[in-house]
Order: C-alpha cells, then sequence, then structure tokens
C-alpha cells in the first residue's frame, strides 16, 4: 500500500501513519512472506523493512467472539470481541443514509439507512469490523484463517463482494437475515485486496437480526451458510466443526449437582461447578466457542434493557483475552482490544476497551447530519 506524505512532516508523523498502516493491513489482509512495505512521498517510494519498525511477518491470527441474544420481547443485544496483539486504530465508524459506495464489482450501492459499528475509514471507505443498520441487521467479520478462508475470481454470473466489503455490503442492501441468506446462495466472495499491495483479508462472518444468526463461510469446497443455531461465532475451524464438537459437551449444564450414594457412600458436592467440570477454558477457538455458547444459553433470561446488555457484555467478557495469556509469534499477547454491543431497544451501540471498561455509546442520530461516512472520536 502506499500512503502518500506531505513534504515537512515530522517524522513521527510518518511513524504514526506507517504504524497506522500496518495495523490496518492486518484487517485488509496479511501475508506472512511479505518483509516490507512501500512508503511514497510525491512520486519517491521507499522500501520500508519490517525489521526497522519492529514489526513481524503475520502468522499469528486474531481471536474473536460474536455473541446474539434476545429479550421475551424480541429486542436483539449482539456483539463481538476483537481480539489481536495490537490496536489497529479502531473508532466508531458512522455512515449516513442515502450515501453511495462504489462497490468492487456490483458498482454503486446507496445505503438504505444509517449503519454504525466500529472500524477504520481509509481511502472514504467504510471498513467495518462489525456493523449494524437501523433495521437492526448486524454483521461482524472474525478470523477464518490457517488455509480455511477462501476466495475466488469474480464470476459474472454472481453477486461478487469482496472481504473488505462485506459489513458494508450487508447493512446497505438488506433488512433481514432472511433476506441476506437468500441473496447469499448467489453469492461469491471474491480474491480482491483492498489495496494492491496487500493480500486478502482471511474472514467468515457473523450475521444476526431479531429473529436469527447465521454463518457465512467460503472455503475450497464453496460457499456456505449455516443457521447458527447456537448464536455464538469464533474462528477456524469451519462452523460445523463446532457444530459437531459440541455434541462432546451435551452432559454439561451448570445446575447445582445433587447428592449421590455410590454402593455404601453418600456423596455431596464441594460446591457450585462440578456440574460443569470438563468445560475447556482455554483460549482456543474450540474451546472459546464451547464455553460461549454454554453461557449463552444457560445464563438466565432478563427482563429489563439493562440487564440485558449486562448479560450481553458479560457473556463476551466470559471469553476475553487478558494480557498474559496467549503470546502471538510477533511477541506480542493477544488481548481483547475491545468489546462492541447494539442494542436494537434504543439504538445504541456499546463499547469498552482493555483499559477503559465503561460504557462509550453512539447511536444512529450521531449519524444523522452527517453527508458522507466519519469517525466518531
Amino acid at each position: 500500500m502506499s500512503i502518500e506524505l506531505v513534504h515537512g512532516k515530522r517524522f513521527c508523523e510518518v511513524l504514526v501513519a506507517t504504524f497506522k498502516f500496518f495495523w490496518a493491513s492486518i484487517i485488509l489482509g496479511n501475508d506472512p512472506g511479505r518483509r516490507s512495505f512501500t512508503l511514497s512521498s510525491r512520486g519517491a517510494s521507499q522500501s520500508v523493512p519490517r525489521s526497522i519498525l519492529h514489526l513481524h511477518p503475520v502468522r499469528s491470527v486474531s481471536m474473536c467472539t460474536a455473541v446474539r441474544l434476545t429479550d421475551k420481547n424480541n429486542n436483539l443485544y449482539v456483539g463481538r470481541n476483537l481480539d489481536w496483539g495490537v490496536p489497529f486504530g479502531e473508532t466508531p465508524l458512522l455512515v449516513p443514509a442515502d450515501w453511495t459506495w462504489q462497490s468492487r464489482h456490483i458498482g454503486a450501492i446507496a445505503t438504505q439507512s444509517p449503519i454504525i459499528g466500529m472500524g477504520l475509514l481509509m481511502k472514504d471507505m467504510p471498513l467495518y469490523f462489525d456493523a449494524v443498520n437501523e433495521a437492526g441487521l448486524y454483521c461482524a467479520g472474525l478470523s477464518f484463517a490457517a488455509g480455511f478462508a477462501h476466495y475466488n475470481d469474480a464470476d459474472p454470473s454472481k453477486i461478487n463482494v469482496t472481504s473488505f466489503e462485506m459489513p458494508l455490503w450487508v447493512c446497505s442492501e438488506f433488512t433481514t437475515v432472511a433476506q441476506v441468506k437468500e441473496a447469499a446462495q448467489n453469492l461469491n466472495i471474491t480474491n480482491d485486496a483492498f489495496d494492491p499491495s496487500l493480500p486478502t483479508s482471511d474472514l467468515h462472518w457473523f450475521v444476526a437480526d431479531k429473529d436469527q444468526s447465521i454463518v457465512i463461510e467460503q472455503t475450497a469446497e464453496g460457499l456456505k451458510i449455516y443457521d447458527d443455531g447456537f448464536d455464538v461465532l469464533t474462528n477456524q475451524p469451519d462452523f460445523q466443526f463446532h457444530c459437531n464438537n459440541m455434541r462432546n459437551y451435551i452432559h454439561l449444564d451448570g445446575d447445582w449437582t445433587p447428592e449421590r450414594t455410590m454402593r455404601n457412600a453418600h456423596l455431596t458436592a464441594l460446591g457450585v461447578g462440578p456440574s460443569v467440570m470438563g468445560l475447556p477454558g482455554d483460549p482456543s477457538a474450540i474451546s472459546r466457542f464451547v464455553r460461549v455458547a454454554l453461557l449463552n444459553a444457560s445464563y438466565p433470561d432478563q427482563d429489563d434493557d439493562a440487564d440485558n446488555i449486562t448479560r450481553l457484555f458479560k457473556t463476551l467478557n466470559a471469553v476475553s483475552m487478558v494480557k498474559g495469556y496467549c503470546r502471538q509469534e510477533s511477541g506480542d499477547f493477544e488481548y481483547t482490544i475491545y468489546t462492541g454491543g447494539f442494542d436494537s431497544t434504543t439504538g445504541t451501540y456499546r463499547y469498552t476497551t482493555y483499559d477503559d471498561p465503561a460504557y462509550h455509546t453512539f447511536s444512529f442520530a450521531d449519524a444523522a447530519s452527517l453527508s458522507a461516512p466519519a469517525n466518531l472520536k
């Protein structure tokens, strides 16, 4: 990717721009073999080795989790953790209604309603980690690396969408998961990168509304759409693996363990917890899926908005990453950069960060006066 530098900029500003590019490259794509990037200054280019910036080939893959739940009135609460070893420069990202953007293959697309979420704004293009529109349709991209994601050349007979366009495309074109599910029957995720100097990003997508959630994955076997009865998603392996693996844990229920007599020995539990002994606690995507699926199913129903917001964030916190827990190949400890959640009752998106557990909020009203996408800072 080429970053244009204005003559006279201080070195620190150049360095900041370089780091922002690198972190952005993780959402837009990463390449274990790349050793340098190119910066340009009005025609003059310079190769910047990773070693100079203390950067490393990206063989680590991010660990993310998404969750959906509803209350008794079918109001939607949905959100995700974004886990990585360094921040991306992500901020609240707002897109107004009736804003037209150029899809790489589809052409001009106009947003039907405001879109809010977390992401990056690069070259005037909203690049969402997760996004939701005013109808309550939510889409999040989660890492699907280690050779699982597979993208194709554009196919004239299909709807061709790039990986970096997916959340924006979903929230621009549709209002329900059912509509997305129908359109995705003819979907092709293309191998276009956001910038020619960047590879594609390896992702699968969690799409949710008040009625259901689905998972969209494209592997070497083709594009697959799964009904997600667990209403959760983590990372690789593929979703079908996670579904089959859950069969190993159907004995876990979280209930109080009753007394039991074994021959002539009468036993009582040592305390709470034996009914979930065997629940995996490591940070792998396989274990996190089991843990978050069980908690999402067993958490008691809540009546009011505040309690359901608490439920959503507590569920995501139960699978959050803490520094010191899991080191990436780069040497950085992976951690939960932000936890974000949408509440359809008030149309509010909340997020917390690793260093600040207080809720930061924004809503569709913040996009009402916009004529183009903007970061909310």
